[in-house]
């Protein structure tokens, strides 16, 4: 049971790690770096070499979307955690506003009277 456990844990961790890693990394240079590792799978015009290489381009290009997506994620929720605080900073000016139009109601209300 214990084992078993052990293998899930490791099995997550190769999983989820190059995705963690990821947002240190900006888009731009993980492109970069997919073309360079790309142009270095394929294989010279007129070569012996077999269609291996299509597998290797096809894992790395599975690899680097999980990347960009995980980069995009994390950018994602850096958006939203802006958004939030400027919504609240909103719902502020909002509650600020209205008693500005309630202490100038009162003020109009008085005006009025006198």
């Amino acid at each position: 049971m214990q084992t078993q456990r052990t293998i899930l844990f490791f099995l997550l961790i190769t999983i989820l790690w190059p995705g963690l890693c990821v947002a240190e990394d900006s888009m731009d240079t993980l492109m970069e770096q997919f073309n360079q590792q790309y142009e270095a799978l394929t294989p010279q015009p007129n070569s012996s070499v077999n269609d291996d290489y299509k597998m290797g381009q096809t894992a790395l290009g599975i690899r680097y979307t999980n990347n960009i997506l995980s980069l995009m994620h994390a950018q994602n929720q850096e958006m939203l955690a802006k958004y939030n605080e400027i919504l609240s900073r909103y719902d502020e000016i909002i509650k600020q506003n209205q008693e500005v139009i309630r202490l100038l109601t009162k003020i109009a209300k008085k005006d009025a009277k006198e």
